[in-house]
């Protein structure tokens, strides 16, 4: 590192962009790492490699191989251990999002048309669901071997498709109440 810019390590982004714009240190002069880390934070508010290479007066190639660096050192690695708990996220998210919508559907002070459309929903997140899982190899493909975790919906998905007939006629009825007429007090 340059004597001028002795003392930049540890510096964050915008610091070092405050010390470069004043004349303090000079863009030319600071450490990769550091360069790296003004090119992430100008990327992210949309600065173009353009315009962060003539603010640090640089190279537009060095710009791009810094961006370059930072897509590697950004990328995931993808193994079976990751793709379990990012599965088993999803799964717990979904879970917890149908039983809020459940929780909602038995509220007895809601109207009517808002139980409705939360248990509609919930029983579409169920089927979504297992389309995702099916989609990604998680469920088998043959319809008539799909089968939905008893504990994720207690329910088979025949008896599912006939709750969403019976959703849909329940809220096509509410739709033709007058409004302010709904039966529950809504």
């Amino acid at each position: 590192m340059s004597r001028e810019n002795e003392g930049t390590s540890g510096r964050g982004a915008i610091a070092l962009l405050r010390a470069i714009r004043s004349g303090e240190i000079s863009g030319r002069t600071i450490a990769a790492e550091e360069r790296r880390r003004i090119v992430a934070h100008l990327a992210g508010e949309g600065v173009s490699v353009a315009e962060i290479a003539e603010i640090l007066s640089v190279a537009e190639r060095t710009i791009a191989r810094d961006r370059a660096q930072l897509r590697k050192e950004a990328a995931l690695l993808v193994g079976p251990e990751q793709v379990s708990e990012t599965m088993g996220w999803i799964v717990d998210e979904t879970r917890q999002s149908i039983r809020r919508l459940r929780a909602i559907s038995r509220e007895s002070g809601a109207p009517a048309r808002d139980r409705v459309e939360a248990a509609f929903r919930a029983a579409d997140i169920v089927i979504r669901g297992g389309e995702l899982l099916r989609r990604i190899g998680m469920l088998p493909s043959a319809a008539d071997q799909i089968q939905i975790e008893h504990s994720l919906t207690g329910l088979d998905p025949k008896q599912i498709e006939a709750e969403m007939k019976r959703l849909e006629i329940i809220d096509a009825e509410a739709r033709a109440l007058p409004d302010g007429d709904e039966s529950d007090g809504g």
